[in-house]
């Protein structure tokens, strides 16, 4: 399995990950021995590197991911990075940010993870409901999560690269995140190629 620097970090990660989430979905809709046997086939392939999240069947994920590496010992567990999402009318965005960074921890069985990634998608306007926040927003953040980096529970931070390619493009640019999960798949390839006739996006 190749691997490739992630991000301004001096992590090196595989050219293809294990994602905890939706898409597939086998560690959030399928039972536990299919998941187990999933993540040990990556592992198995050489894939060191799961990305996760809260949101990812609201905590079913991690959960599923604790209890297979409960199994494991320390120097066959892979790295990996998870992620919190904010409500903006909530308020309180680092009690936010703590309490989820916490319980993602629990479910995952482990102290600390090597990157924690901000999840909501950012827009110029911020108007978008709870799962999105503006590029100012986006950027105190940033700040906010330092506190993660200086009680030990990450080394990075990241930010999930969906929503305005303007206000991503702004956030991106000021280089306060380690990392940026970017949009890029086979039905939207834009943040490397151009704009193509089915792409309403150009990220």
């Amino acid at each position: 399995m190749k691997h490739r620097r992630f991000g301004r970090t001096n992590l090196e990660v595989p050219a293809v990950t294990f994602g905890g989430g939706w898409v597939g979905g086998v560690l959030i809709h399928h039972d536990e021995g299919t998941a187990n046997a999933a993540l040990d086939r990556a592992w198995d392939a050489g894939i060191d590197w799961i990305d996760t999240a809260a949101d990812y069947g609201k905590g079913v994920s991690e959960t599923v991911i604790g209890r297979w590496l409960a199994g494991r010992a320390a120097d066959q567990r892979p790295g990996m990075s998870t992620k919190f999402r904010i409500d903006p009318e909530a308020g309180d965005f680092r009690g936010q940010m703590l309490a989820s960074v916490e319980a993602s921890l629990e479910r995952l069985g482990v102290d600390r993870v090597p990157v924690i990634i901000l999840h909501n998608q950012i827009d110029m306007a911020g108007n978008r409901g709870v799962r999105s926040m503006d590029a100012a927003s986006a950027l105190a953040m940033a700040d906010t999560m330092e506190t993660l980096r200086e009680q030990g529970l990450c080394d990075w931070l990241g930010m999930t690269a969906l929503g305005e390619p303007e206000a991503l493009h702004e956030v991106v640019g000021k280089g306060r995140f380690d990392v940026a999960q970017v949009y890029y798949n086979m039905l939207n390839p834009t943040a490397a190629r151009g704009l193509s006739p089915w792409n309403s996006t150009d990220f």
